[in-house]
């Protein structure tokens, strides 16, 4: 759809002989939620491993999305319990034993203006892919890049991270929050539904896989995962 349908030229069985271990990286938009399901399972049949999907950050509109994301995360949850020796893909492969062991406040998962700076055609440095001329005025440009990113209070969402249980879980993106909300410190909450519906099903199969001894992870990691699942289901299940 955003590639001029040059899907099928692409070498799969190249990629999978030199760089087996690399995973695909997928981004779910609207346009690819209705098939997210198929698609996952149709890469894991090529023996590739899933980044992933991330959601696209933009003028997308999840917040009605989420019974029909539910209606392809419960296709998954059947597969990745009938065929438990598959990698779970990025998406439900969430490490949720941090709800329980890091409470305290914590910059972005993303490196923004950290690690990752973004460089465009003519050497212009900018602090990530997201945050450029692209996306942003040249105001704005000029107020972000003033900031101080190497300190974890410029991210702080003191709502999110006092109300939150999946607050340490969350892959939020400060691109996106700034461009909704006009800072970095305060959360673009469009997609927190969508969030918790991803905890809840990463819990689900994490749990079933636990239980049929198919989730490879320390003691301590499985205690505090297991914690985490039942509060998440507790939490989370009016979801279903």
């Amino acid at each position: 759809l955003n590639r001029s349908n040059s899907f099928d030229l692409i070498d799969k069985d190249f990629f999978l002989k030199n760089w087996c271990e690399q995973p695909i990286k997928m981004t779910l938009s609207e346009n690819s939620l209705s098939t997210l399901a198929k698609d996952i399972r149709y890469l894991h049949s090529l023996g590739f491993k899933i980044s992933g999907p991330n959601l696209a950050e933009g003028n997308f509109h999840y917040e009605n999305k989420v019974d029909e994301l539910k209606h392809q995360f419960l296709k998954l949850l059947d597969f990745y319990v009938e065929y438990d020796n598959v990698p779970l893909a990025g998406i439900f492969d969430k490490p949720l034993y941090i709800c329980e062991t890091e409470k305290d406040v914590h910059k972005p998962w993303c490196g923004i203006g950290v690690s990752t700076p973004f460089f465009d055609v003519d050497g212009n440095c900018y602090p990530c892919p997201f945050t450029t001329p692209m996306t942003f005025s040249k105001s704005d440009l000029k107020l972000i890049c003033k900031t101080d990113f190497s300190s974890k209070q410029v991210y702080i969402d003191n709502y999110c991270s006092e109300n939150c249980y999946l607050y340490s879980l969350c892959p939020t993106c400060a691109g996106a929050n700034y461009l909704a909300t006009g800072c970095f410190n305060k959360r673009d909450k469009s997609k927190c539904e969508i969030l918790k519906l991803t905890a809840l099903f990463s819990a689900m199969i994490q749990g079933k896989r636990i239980l049929k001894g198919k989730q490879d992870m320390s003691d301590y990691k499985k205690y505090h995962s297991i914690t985490a699942i039942k509060k998440i289901y507790e939490i989370y299940k009016y979801l279903l």
